[in-house]
């Protein structure tokens, strides 16, 4: 805790803090409605944990500004009686540095407060993230489900089949062919396979081809770096064309003036609101 701040400042600090975490605790419970079942009780149990520890810095936090309530209401007093009772000076400095030696106290408090506001937050960070990639991945089985609808002049492909997705299997013709692709590194196939999803059809001219796609909620730049990098990838390990896209439901217009420059599609798939 900063020794520059006042008791009241620091108070002030943490409720600030407190108020932002209602705020997070009330998203993780919306994502906690829309979650899976054994998702849903995992939410539970850290919004539970949450909620506890915040009503109980709230509780702490309340004695203490009682405390600096009474001792303020004091020291004015003292100050007052000190313009005309000089006589009365020894026991009131008595009086004076049992306050301030109070005043420590309750700064050390505050400081041990202020610890355990952080750890709140760093947890309810962890959550959000968490929360964030459950809501990513049923996102992007979600495209998956559907990318099939998709005009073939939209995805670049005719007759598409799923050969790869980050989530589950990877076609055993297609993985085969990857690992004696000796025209790519181990980096190379790594990442490769770290692809979200990947498609094979047919192109307008009748030939064989693939799709790698990347799916991001919102699309960001490095979802549109990845999917050129590994379409470039592909084409140098199958000597086949490949084309990249990306997928979102949020699709920022900086985000689509840099898809243009790098030659990926964009696809647009609004996020399921249940």
């Amino acid at each position: 805790m900063s020794t520059t701040q006042s008791p009241q400042d620091e108070i002030a600090a943490i409720q600030a803090t407190l108020a932002r975490h209602d705020e997070d605790l009330e998203r993780i419970k919306q994502r906690m409605i829309e979650s899976e079942e054994s998702t849903r009780a995992f939410l539970e149990n850290i919004v539970a944990e949450l909620t506890a520890t915040r009503d109980n810095i709230v509780q702490e936090l309340r004695a203490v500004n009682e405390r600096l309530d009474a001792h303020t209401d004091i020291l004015n007093n003292h100050t007052e009686r000190l313009d005309a009772r000089a006589a009365a000076q020894a026991n009131t400095d008595r009086e004076i540095a049992g306050i301030n030696g109070e005043i420590s106290t309750i700064k050390e408090t505050l400081s041990v407060l202020v610890d355990r506001t952080d750890a709140m937050s760093r947890t309810i960070n962890e959550t959000n993230s968490r929360v964030g990639n459950l809501a990513g991945t049923r996102y992007e089985r979600r495209v998956a489900r559907i990318i099939f609808r998709r005009p073939s002049r939209t995805i670049g492909l005719s007759q598409p089949q799923v050969l790869h997705t980050d989530w589950g299997e990877t076609d055993t013709a297609f993985l085969a062919l990857l690992s004696d692709a000796d025209t790519i590194t181990d980096d190379e196939y790594g990442d490769l396979l770290d692809s979200d999803i990947i498609l094979a059809g047919q192109n307008a001219a009748g030939q064989n081809s693939y799709a790698v796609v990347e799916v991001g909620i919102t699309v960001s730049s490095n979802d549109i770096n990845r999917a050129a990098r590994r379409a470039r990838t592909l084409t140098t390990a199958t000597s086949t064309q490949c084309s990249a896209i990306v997928v979102g439901s949020e699709i920022p217009e900086a985000e689509l003036e840099r898809a243009a420059r790098a030659g990926v599609a964009v696809i647009m798939v609004v996020e399921s609101e249940d």
